[in-house]
């Protein structure tokens, strides 16, 4: 038994719908499903480990002003308050599991929902979860299905790969043998090793590269997938096995290795090596003004103690910079491409990040977006900017 799609029109067969609420009826893309029918699978029947998580949601809304789906796409079941209406639907036996795949796909597992729920509800990982049970059961889509066969035969999800991508710098020599440096797939197929390793350089640190550095494999386990997930993990956990610190470039690898009991090296976003140097840099005379720096969600929000973006606000304010920080204008709000977003909803990625950008040109009048994220410089490389400027924070900076 399948839906039928009209438009954002989601028409539900009679038989045994007859309680299905507009929650799981309008949603902005088409849904996909397998062919098994899991009638009556609920989330007992799963050994469900959250299982009284959406029965706390109060239906107040307020997750819905901070939702980047729901700005996008103003449905109900974008926002969180409609994904806890769907899992209860479905743990009462009136939706099929299949019924509601897509809903749960549609989310950049940003947090921002999660931060001011007043029931204390942790979203992420309920989608997280739900994503992993639909997989389990043989519901997926073809999209997570091509980035999950990527990252095994390439070891990253990236289909084009840059010409650079896996070739590292021949006039690049590691010296420090306990120190790692974790460059990250989006930050080699962006293009953007270079620039980072002329600053370390510049502070006399020569951290040691791997030869065959794989992905961090957070968008598997973002998508569900948390087997594969977990055999990329127990390879990297024997790469950087013998190191003390390790040194990421990519805020997910740095919230993905901090949160792995089996890494025992100190795991450090780049920002904090920039933090003990900050007198040495001044900014690129090339850069125009103003600018937004963007914040990614997975220090923003991920690691709000932190505050990885104070270094930079004060070198930029150092050197007379005129910028706005995004979290100011829009409360951190996430890029629209995280949480397999980019891979599989492209459409409302590009268009989320173009709002982002065109709104903060119209409001501020901006003319560089600087953000401190690779996949984040990736998305925004594929909005229409309208002629703003994105660079990685590796491209202002000099010593």
């Amino acid at each position: 038994m399948k839906l039928e799609v009209s438009g954002n029109e989601i028409k539900v067969p009679e038989k045994n719908h007859e309680h299905v609420s507009e929650t799981v009826m309008h949603y902005g893309t088409k849904n996909r499903y397998c062919d098994t029918d899991k009638w009556g699978l609920k989330m007992r029947d799963l050994n469900f480990d959250d299982i009284e998580e959406p029965y706390k949601c109060s239906g107040c809304g307020v997750c819905f002003l901070e939702c980047p789906i729901y700005e996008h796409s103003p449905c109900e079941s974008a926002g969180a308050k409609g994904k806890m209406e769907a899992m209860k639907l479905w743990d009462s036996g009136c939706i099929r599991l299949e019924d509601i795949q897509n809903i749960f796909e549609l989310c950049t597992l940003c947090k921002r929902c999660e931060n001011v729920c007043t029931q204390e509800i942790k979203t992420s990982k309920l989608i997280r979860n739900m994503r992993r049970y639909l997989i389990q059961n043989g519901i997926s889509n073809q999209k997570s299905n091509e980035i999950k066969e990527c990252m095994l035969e390439r070891g990253h999800p990236y289909r084009e790969e840059n010409p650079s991508f896996k070739s590292l710098p021949e006039w690049y020599e590691n010296k420090d043998t306990e120190t790692a440096l974790w460059v990250g797939c989006s930050t080699r197929h962006m293009g953007l090793l270079e620039q980072w390793l002329k600053i370390l350089i510049g502070l006399n640190h020569r951290p040691t590269l791997l030869s065959e550095e794989k992905c961090c494999g957070s968008i598997l386990k973002n998508m569900g997938y948390d087997d594969e997930f977990k055999n990329i993990m127990q390879k990297n956990v024997k790469d950087l096995s013998g190191f003390k610190r390790i040194i990421t470039l990519c805020p997910s690898c740095y919230t993905t290795f901090k949160n792995e009991p089996k890494i025992k090296g100190k795991v450090m976003f780049i920002t904090e090596l920039l933090d003990k140097n900050k007198q040495k840099f001044h900014v690129s005379k090339s850069l125009e003004e103003p600018l937004m720096l963007f914040e990614p969600c997975h220090l923003k929000n991920y690691e709000p103690w932190m505050d990885a973006s104070n270094v930079i606000r004060e070198i930029l304010e150092k050197n007379k910079i005129r910028y706005f920080m995004s979290s100011d204008l829009y409360g951190a709000k996430c890029c629209g491409g995280g949480g397999g977003m980019l891979a599989n909803h492209s459409d409302i990625s590009r268009n989320r990040a173009s709002q982002l950008v065109n709104d903060a040109q119209k409001s501020y009048n901006i003319k560089t977006v600087v953000t401190m994220c690779p996949f984040c410089n990736n998305v925004f490389n594929q909005a229409d900017n309208k002629g703003v400027k994105v660079l990685d924070l590796g491209a202002i900076l000099c010593i």
